[in-house]
Parts: structure tokens; C-alpha cells; sequence
């Protein structure tokens, strides 16, 4: 897996103007390593997956197949340019609600051989699957955030 680092921010859904430029996207939701990621991760307005990203989707499609929310968390609209793209409110609402009352360790314990089939690795070691719980925890308690505050969710990928 070559690493595709994900962000979640969380974005006011009432007047929102969508990032026109990669300036604009790197302000907003910023990497790991670039300006204003630890004030934001602190403010409660942004989770950030790295490496492993694109597992929190899969785990959440995986686990919960039949639960409509569970392909809301990746969009299917994007930016291709910016490889950003938006999570509605009521979209949110849906997805904190499955987050929620979801026991997101035993489904990566449950799901880990698919997660792994999903990204064509042999298995994943037991320090990804803790990863991969953790950045969903933060994803889940980010999301609950944002549907308590009728907010939308932003998704940036730096693959």
C-alpha cells in the first residue's frame, strides 16, 4: 500500500464556499506537517488519517454492508483536482449515528482479513489494525461533533 493520508474537517454547512484552490484546501484542512494541523486537531474541527486513510471507509463498508450510511462515509462526488469532496449534514447525522453504536474494534478484528484483501496486502499486522481503530475513533468523534453542531464534513486525500 503506497500510503493515502485522509482528513475529515469539519466545515459549517450554511455558507460554506468550497476551496477553489490547494492554497485554500491546505488552510482548511490541513497535512500532518503543514501549518495550523495541531490547532485545528485541537479544536475539535479535523481528524486526520495517515497512511492508512482509506481503510476507515472500507472497514465502515465492510462491517456494516447493509447499514445505508455505511458508503456515505466516503463521498462519491469529488474535486478530482483538489481531491477534496463534501459530506452533507443530514449525510453526517446518518454516518455519526452508525459510528456511534458501532464497536469499531471488533469490527477490525472481524474484518481484517477482507480490509486486507480490499488493499491487496497479504494481512495486516496488528499495529494497523490499531491504527486503523484509532483513526476511526477519531473520525466517530468527529463526526458526532459535527452532526451535534448541524455541521458538514470536508474530506481531503493526499494520496
Amino acid at each position: 500500500m503506497g500510503g493515502v493520508d485522509v482528513f475529515w474537517r469539519r466545515v459549517s454547512e450554511e455558507g460554506f464556499v468550497t476551496p477553489g484552490s490547494m492554497a485554500e484546501v491546505r488552510a482548511l484542512a490541513p497535512h500532518f506537517a503543514e501549518e495550523g494541523y495541531p490547532e485545528a486537531v485541537e479544536a475539535g474541527l479535523l481528524a486526520g488519517a495517515e497512511a492508512f486513510g482509506e481503510m476507515v471507509p472500507a472497514l465502515v463498508k465492510l462491517a456494516a454492508p447493509e447499514h445505508p450510511a455505511s458508503r456515505l462515509l466516503w463521498p462519491s462526488r469529488w474535486n478530482a483536482d483538489l481531491m477534496t469532496s463534501m459530506v452533507g449534514a443530514d449525510d453526517v447525522r446518518e454516518i455519526s449515528d452508525l459510528l456511534a453504536n458501532s464497536p469499531i474494534e471488533e469490527w477490525a478484528q472481524r474484518c481484517r482479513v477482507a480490509l486486507a484483501a480490499e488493499f491487496y496486502l497479504p494481512e495486516l499486522s496488528d499495529e494497523i489494525v490499531e491504527i486503523v481503530v484509532q483513526d476511526a475513533r477519531a473520525v466517530a468523534d468527529l463526526f458526532a461533533a459535527a452532526a451535534a453542531a448541524g455541521d458538514a464534513i470536508l474530506v481531503r486525500v493526499v494520496a
